[in-house]
C-alpha cells in the first residue's frame, strides 16, 4: 500500500513538466511525459528527464498536474506513514525494517525509482503471496540476527 501511494505521488514532477510544456504551446496538442530522476532538480530541467513514457494531451497534462499538486503531498505523507506503521507494528526494529525505511526515503527523493519500484512491489503483492518489500525484509531478517524492542509508552 505504501509503495503504491509513493508511486502515485512520484508522478507529480512528471506531470508538472508536461503541464509546463502544455502551457508553453497554448494548451493545444500533445506533450511528452518523462519520469523525473529526482526531486532535487526542477521538473523543467531537461537533465532531470529519466524515462520517456509517452505523450498526453495538453489539457490532460494540465489537469493531472493540478490534481497531483494537491494529492501528491497527501499521498507522500500517507505512504511514509503506512510504511512507518508497517515497520513498528510488530514492536521490534530489525535490519529489514531499516531497509524499508531507507527504501521509503529513496522512493520519495527519486520519483523514477519510486514509480518503478512501486509498480513492481504492487505486482509482487498481486501475483504472489507477498510484496517485494516483504520478501526483501524477510530475506534480510533471516540473515541478520538481532532486533531492538520499541519502548511502549
Amino acid at each position: 500500500m505504501g509503495s503504491l501511494e509513493l508511486a502515485i505521488a512520484g508522478l507529480k514532477p512528471t506531470f508538472d513538466g508536461a503541464a509546463y510544456m502544455a502551457r508553453l504551446q497554448g494548451g493545444a496538442g500533445q506533450v511528452p511525459l518523462f519520469l523525473k530522476k529526482n526531486i532535487f532538480k526542477s521538473p523543467l530541467v531537461r537533465g532531470n528527464n529519466a524515462l520517456y513514457i509517452g505523450r498526453v494531451g495538453s489539457t490532460t497534462a494540465i489537469r493531472t498536474a493540478g490534481t497531483l499538486s494537491k494529492a501528491a503531498p497527501a499521498l507522500g505523507v500517507l505512504g511514509a506513514a503506512t510504511n512507518l506503521y508497517d515497520i513498528v507494528q510488530d514492536g521490534q526494529l530489525t535490519a529489514g525494517d531499516g531497509f524499508q525505511a531507507v527504501n521509503t526515503g529513496l522512493m520519495i527523493a527519486f520519483p523514477v525509482y519510486g514509480v518503478i519500484y512501486g509498480v513492481v512491489d504492487l505486482g509482487f503483492g498481486v501475483f504472489s503471496d507477498q510484496s517485494l518489500t516483504d520478501r526483501i525484509k524477510s530475506g534480510i531478517d533471516s540473515n541478520v540476527s538481532g532486533s531492538y524492542a520499541i519502548p511502549k509508552f
